[in-house]
């Protein structure tokens, strides 16, 4: 239920958010689960307030 409740949060955080994806190499660390080998670089750009 907590696991629920954070994700809930993360995602309602992401969405008031604008993120940028800056010029990167990006390299597959696994074909069968297709995820990025060092992770995913995210800039903040700026955020909406809450309502």
């Amino acid at each position: 239920m907590a696991t629920t409740e954070m994700m809930v949060m993360l995602a309602r955080l992401v969405a008031r958010t604008t993120l940028r994806l800056p010029a990167q190499r990006i390299r597959a660390a696994n074909f069968a689960a297709l995820s990025p080998k060092p992770g995913l670089i995210v800039e903040f750009a700026g955020s909406v307030p809450a309502q």
